[in-house]
């Protein structure tokens, strides 16, 4: 499976050439002035591109897809029924297990009656173990991140636990830190930012390409439970 991703294009999308592919990977903050006509625009363009499957998630300047969300998608899906648009929860693609987490979502967070500090727990563990890929907005700690970007809370620092823990995962793609653009290897897991727009908005980075390996139904791995003993 051929995949391209990029994020943070913030108003700058009709500059880049989308290359054929399988699976088209969009980490949020599309636009510059966040406005709906902006919205859309980039949702038109997104829906044209070469892709046989399109996810796109939100990220911290897409708030005008945050503060109607259930509308908008339905807005999306009417008119650009090619787009998997998700705030956060979990699709399957070509029998690959996806999990996508947007921007804002972390804010609905619960606190420790007792220390008071925020804590993620119900979040993570809405995201399943079988998980392949992870697509988010905002980058684990200390991955392709910019320090300042990691306020003082155990948001990024438990994201980075629950990578860990997830013993399927073989892409992690976000963005948000415009100056970390690039890509590495950690334990098996290949971690994207894929933000166009540098440090000072300008598209200078590139589209990213990762080569998912391909599996039929027959090399799928069989859960425990139904396996046959013989």
């Amino acid at each position: 499976m051929k995949i391209l991703m990029f994020s943070d294009t913030h108003g700058h999308h009709n500059v880049l050439r989308i290359n054929p592919c399988d699976l088209l990977i969009f980490a949020g903050d599309s636009t510059a002035q966040n406005t709906r006509p902006s919205h859309y625009d980039f949702h038109m363009w997104l829906n044209n591109q070469p892709a046989k499957h399109i996810i796109c998630i939100l990220g911290n300047h897409d708030d005008q897809g945050k503060a109607a969300y259930n509308v908008w998608k339905r807005r999306l899906h009417d008119e650009f029924p090619r787009i998997h648009f998700v705030r956060h929860g979990p699709l399957e693609i070509g029998g690959v297990k996806i999990f996508c987490i947007s921007s804002g979502v972390k804010r609905d967070k619960l606190t420790s009656p007792m220390s008071g500090s925020p804590r993620y727990d119900f979040l993570w563990k809405q995201i399943p173990d079988d998980t392949e890929i992870l697509i988010l907005h905002e980058p684990p700690s200390g991955i392709l991140n910019n320090p300042g970007y990691e306020p003082g809370d155990t948001y990024f620092r438990e994201l980075r636990e629950k990578i860990a823990a997830m013993p399927q995962l073989k892409l992690c793609v976000f963005g948000h830190a415009h100056e970390s653009s690039g890509e590495m290897d950690i334990e098996g897991v290949h971690f994207v930012n894929a933000s166009i727009c540098n440090e000072f908005n300008f598209p200078d980075n590139p589209v990213r390409e990762f080569d998912f390996p391909c599996r039929t139904a027959a090399q799928r791995p069989v859960p425990q439970e139904q396996k046959l003993v013989i």
